[in-house]
């Protein structure tokens, strides 16, 4: 789930020597005792301090080529547990520093007031992702049932009747009518969760059964009342959606915005 956000200083290599960067927390915080950090030996990660901040890094060699499978997995892994407990700014995948002193001079230093700024207000927060993918049948039952021209023209083609051009209107239509009801179903994912969380990014949807694709800020007081809502969606839904909650997840769709004072 690393669509991340700390992106490393301009200059710097990714997968180069060094010090491998998952994220910045605040100071203070303390590292589970099971984390594996990339690379074949998964050496467990440490944290470099610096003021009311901590970088979470793990030592990776030089000629250590980034990319598996494993290696994603378990960036991303240490970053949600991380969140589901503190605030943390996950970083991108692949950004490698040279040693520690440049953890601190080149990120943590220039970077310290609005890095602290978004822990602040990512505290007591984690993210979730709402995905909702429509049962084809049952959808397309719904716009013949309420599209008359559309199951007129549908009858006509399956009996053997209409030009090309008849079923290539009939396509257009059917498209249309199963896009409005996307649309809908990512407007009424919206407004059902609306009181449950701190903010909201629509995400792209991916595959064309995909209906929405959400990302929720949640506060970790209202988690429960969330998922709650999340399972009566569900349950509205049966038999026409199929309705995916994923999370506590670390906050990759809302922490890069409160860096740069947008969110």
């Amino acid at each position: 789930m690393s669509t991340a956000t700390i992106g490393a200083p301009r200059d710097v290599r990714p997968a180069a020597a060094g010090c491998y960067l998952y994220g910045v927390v605040p100071s203070g915080t303390r590292l589970p005792d099971d984390l594996c950090g990339v690379g074949p030996a998964g050496p467990r990660p440490t944290l470099i301090h610096h003021g009311d901040l901590a970088a979470v890094i793990s030592p990776v060699a030089r000629d250590r080529a980034l990319g598996s499978r494993r290696d994603l997995l378990r960036h991303a892994r240490i970053l949600d547990e991380l969140a589901a407990s503190v605030p943390v700014l996950p970083a991108r995948f692949g950004v490698v520093l040279d040693d520690p002193g440049s953890v601190v001079t080149r990120l943590l230093e220039p970077r310290r007031a609005p890095f602290a700024a978004a822990l602040a207000r990512l505290a007591g927060t984690a993210q979730f992702i709402v995905s909702v993918r429509h049962v084809e049948d049952a959808v397309l039952g719904e716009v013949l049932a309420g599209e008359p021209d559309i199951a007129r023209l549908r009858e006509l083609v399956r009996a053997g009747g209409g030009a090309a051009g008849v079923r290539v209107r009939l396509g257009e239509l059917v498209a249309g009518a199963l896009a409005a009801r996307r649309a809908r179903d990512r407007q009424h994912v919206r407004a059902v969760l609306e009181p449950y969380r701190v903010a909201a990014v629509t995400r792209p949807v991916t595959g064309a059964d995909e209906a929405a694709c959400v990302a929720f800020l949640v506060e970790h007081d209202g988690r429960a009342r969330f998922e709650a809502a999340v399972q009566r969606l569900a349950a509205e839904w049966a038999g026409r959606a199929r309705v995916r909650l994923l999370g506590p997840l670390a906050p990759y769709d809302f922490a890069d915005a409160l860096v740069h004072g947008e969110g």
